[in-house]
């Protein structure tokens, strides 16, 4: 267990809610906690045993929250002078043009040092813009330095211009803007955060380190004094994938977004701090009283949204995920790693579960159609760190020929292009950071906690139940029992509890989805034994937690189920 105590040495808070500047923020969201660390690191020039216990941290799952309940005040606008460089009028604009100098002169001397020299006309191309782009930064920076130069001193002249800037940075004269600074006072100002594992002794003393030197969180006026402690108690907030509270954590990558947010922004711009969206639970809970669970995450996907291109129906689910996990092979490491390929190194199939690449469709309301809203990669609950890597390696090598390819910046999330052949084509995006826009893209809408769950495409039965078409009723009869059977056994293998009711049906139950018969054969490969497809209903006794993926083509999106619950039903 890894524990910070964090205390509030004035016996209040002041701070900001992201999305309402009128409302407090409680109880303060980790990913605040975690900037302010980064603040810390870069303020000390960036130790090289800093940087790896961030890195180390921002891998770690969100944490839990112990803290009491907070008496907010009522929020009161104040009147305060703006303190802004754009008051100085011209040096702000001489400034931006130097910068925007300085960047492209850059550029295009990176290009220069790469260049094929052998290309002699492209070589000459490249140098002439260098030559321009050099005289341009320096025209810029001249200007830039002749206009500061002539704000530090006067020349017994002034034009209107001047004496209305000059009148505005003294002060009387200064512009006041409205601000509001929400406050509140908690009924203890001792808060924990609690993460579940430990990181080694150097990590641990960078991070405590850094802890020691952490004055204020929030408003400047939020003072703290923070140390990593042994015990905490039980906590009052924890993440929960059904949770009604949403706070921000960080997620892998997060310190070298902020280094290229920074690069860019240099303090000076309007920017939003990149987080992941967690959904947290007030109250406390015992691991004894956790639901059952399935072997994939409930959070933490990775969701790719469809932007353009062809819209696919779910019944091309399999195809779709076999293309996407084709495209991370080609990226990965050679030999694929067992999580990507599902295979061991000699061929065989894996013995533990690896990715799942799930189609997310628009199924669940009345003007639900079934296509493909986006695709989820959703990994095994209990995936190693190496294994997890492998997939953001193998994802971020993609986006990363597919910006090269399209010339977009390195803090955008690229369009990928996903051909299935005959001139049809999808395109696709990684949701960078927020919550995805559509209600059937949010792992919340698959991964509740519920007892009754229906199938949204059809589950691949692991072997041949018999015939279920058949004109004699007793082998009808004795075949869907086979195949409610067979389903019980892939609950089992997926780590869920026997359901006590399972009803077998071709035709679909969820608004949107289509009949099993509709679906493509799976397995795809020729010459493959191909699954009996079916729609399930799934009741259990107690409820369990998703997501479900059942039978022999869960890991490409066959099997998706659907929990009935009150939200869930309404969409």
């Amino acid at each position: 267990m890894l524990a910070l105590r964090l205390e509030y040495l004035t016996g209040r808070v002041v701070a900001t809610a992201y999305n309402s500047r009128n409302d407090l923020e409680w109880p303060p969201h980790p990913s605040r906690l975690f900037s302010a660390f980064v603040a810390i690191w870069a303020d000390e020039g960036k130790p090289a045993e800093q940087r790896a216990a961030l890195q180390w941290l921002e891998r770690q799952p969100a944490p839990a929250i112990a803290c009491s309940d907070i008496q907010k005040r009522s929020v009161m606008t104040h009147f305060v002078p703006v303190n802004d460089i754009t008051l100085l009028g011209s040096l702000e604009r001489y400034f931006t043009k130097q910068e925007q100098a300085k960047l492209k002169l850059a550029e295009i001397k990176a290009k220069l040092e790469v260049a094929d020299t052998a290309d002699t006309r492209a070589f000459d191309v490249l140098k002439s813009e260098h030559a321009k782009a050099e005289a341009s930064f320096k025209k810029a920076e001249s200007a830039y330095l002749d206009c500061l130069a002539s704000l530090s001193t006067w020349t017994g002249k002034t034009t209107d211009a001047e004496t209305t800037t000059a009148r505005y940075l003294l002060p009387d004269g200064r512009l006041r803007q409205g601000r509001s600074f929400p406050c509140g006072v908690p009924d203890d100002p001792v808060v924990y955060f609690i993460w579940p594992d430990a990181p080694a002794k150097e990590l641990y003393d960078a991070l405590n380190g850094m802890a020691e030197k952490l004055v204020n969180l929030g408003h400047s006026s939020s003072l703290v004094h923070a140390r990593f402690v042994e015990k905490a108690p039980d906590p009052t907030w924890y993440p929960d994938a059904q949770g009604e509270h949403i706070l921000r954590w960080v997620s892998a990558g997060q310190l070298q977004r902020l280094e290229d947010d920074f690069a860019r922004h240099q303090g000076m711009e309007p920017r939003v701090l990149p987080f992941a969206v967690t959904r947290y639970r007030k109250g406390s809970i015992s691991s004894e009283h956790r639901p059952p669970a399935s072997i994939f995450d409930s959070g933490n996907w990775l969701i790719l949204r469809r932007v353009g291109g062809a819209r696919l129906p779910l019944t091309r689910t399999a195809e779709l995920a076999q293309v996407v996990r084709g495209a991370l092979m080609r990226y990965a490491d050679q030999l694929p790693a067992t999580v990507l390929s599902g295979h061991e190194s000699d061929g065989s199939p894996a013995r533990d579960p690896h990715l799942a690449i799930v189609p997310l469709p628009n199924v669940g309301h009345r003007y639900s159609d079934g296509a493909v809203l986006g695709i989820a990669l959703v990994m095994p609950r209990e995936l190693a760190s190496d294994q997890r890597r492998n997939v953001l390696a193998a994802l971020g090598r993609w986006e990363a020929a597919a910006r090269q390819q399209s010339g977009q910046l390195e803090d955008e999330a690229p369009t990928l292009f996903l051909g299935l052949g005959h001139g049809i084509e999808v395109e696709v995006e990684r949701i960078v950071w927020g919550e995805p826009p559509l209600y059937n893209l949010r792992p919340d809408a698959w991964c509740a906690v519920a007892n009754q769950w229906v199938s949204v495409t059809p589950v691949a039965l692991d072997r041949n139940p018999g015939d279920l078409f058949s004109r004699n009723p007793a082998k009808r009869e004795a075949a869907y029992a086979a195949a409610a059977e067979i389903v019980t056994q892939s609950c089992v293998y997926s780590g869920l509890p026997r359901p006590e009711k399972v009803v077998i049906s071709p035709t679909p139950m969820v608004p949107g989805s289509a009949a099993a018969r509709q679906f493509q054969p799976f397995p795809l490969n020729e010459g493959k034994f191909r699954r009996v497809l079916v729609h399930v209903s799934l009741v259990f006794s107690e409820s369990v937690q998703g997501p479900v993926l059942l039978g022999a083509g869960r890991f490409y999106g066959l099997g998706l189920f659907r929990p009935l619950t009150k939200r869930g039903s309404q969409r």
